[in-house]
């Protein structure tokens, strides 16, 4: 009897629940101090009713805090997506914008330089070579035609034109501005073959731009 006594004095307190997370340890911390006031000396313990309303604070304040943390969170993966929108907006809005002021300058640098824009030129006798190496695949979505090609010694943009039917010049697409050597294309029905040709703006050609390279044909998803 005399050890079992000895044994019940050595014993110490210990939590052996899970609390690596902070919902852990907050359950933990509530189910813990609601045991105790069960405990046959609760009423008296005074030392451990203020300890316990300590933990208690800490446990309703972390788990408040918690719910803010999560708040800020979904907002910031909104505003991160909003913020990839924007730029993918802003880059076409560059894009409209060099379109459209290069029609109306007219290839005058005075003109271009007037309007608050840099001016792009090449050395005389190192003429810009039509693009080549075009290559297309079904894009990511349905309807859309991913076309791509070499850079070569393009260094002001590219137009790049469809068309569904190159016998037949009403059905080709306007020049379309492209800053990089990649364009999606969209607005093909499924499985409908559309062509392509692309050319480099070269703002010493009268027309501003090379020759188009050779039609190459693609199958939009």
């Amino acid at each position: 009897m005399s050890n079992k006594a000895k044994h019940a004095d050595a014993a110490r307190p210990a939590i052996r629940t899970a609390t690596r997370t902070d919902a852990q340890k907050v359950n933990v911390a509530r189910a813990v101090t609601t045991a105790a006031k069960n405990g046959p000396a609760w009423a008296t313990a005074t030392d451990l009713q203020a300890a316990a309303k300590v933990w208690t604070k800490a446990s309703d304040d972390m788990d408040a805090n918690a719910t803010v943390i999560s708040g800020l969170r979904a907002q910031l993966s909104t505003a991160e997506g909003k913020q990839v929108a924007l730029r993918r907006t802003w880059r076409a809005g560059r894009r409209q914008v060099l379109s459209t002021i290069d029609v109306l300058c007219a290839g005058s640098a005075d003109d271009l330089k007037a309007y608050g824009f840099d001016v792009l030129t090449h050395a005389p006798g190192a003429p810009i070579a039509p693009p080549d190496t075009l290559h297309t695949a079904p894009g990511k979505a349905v309807g859309t035609v991913a076309v791509s090609w070499l850079k070569g010694t393009g260094r002001h943009g590219f137009v790049l034109q469809a068309a569904t039917d190159i016998a037949n010049a009403a059905t080709y697409s306007p020049s379309i501005p492209v800053t990089g050597t990649k364009y999606t294309y969209s607005g093909a029905p499924s499985g409908s073959v559309v062509h392509f040709r692309v050319a480099a703006v070269d703002p010493s050609e009268k027309m501003g731009q090379t020759p188009f390279s050779a039609w190459v044909s693609g199958t939009a998803r």
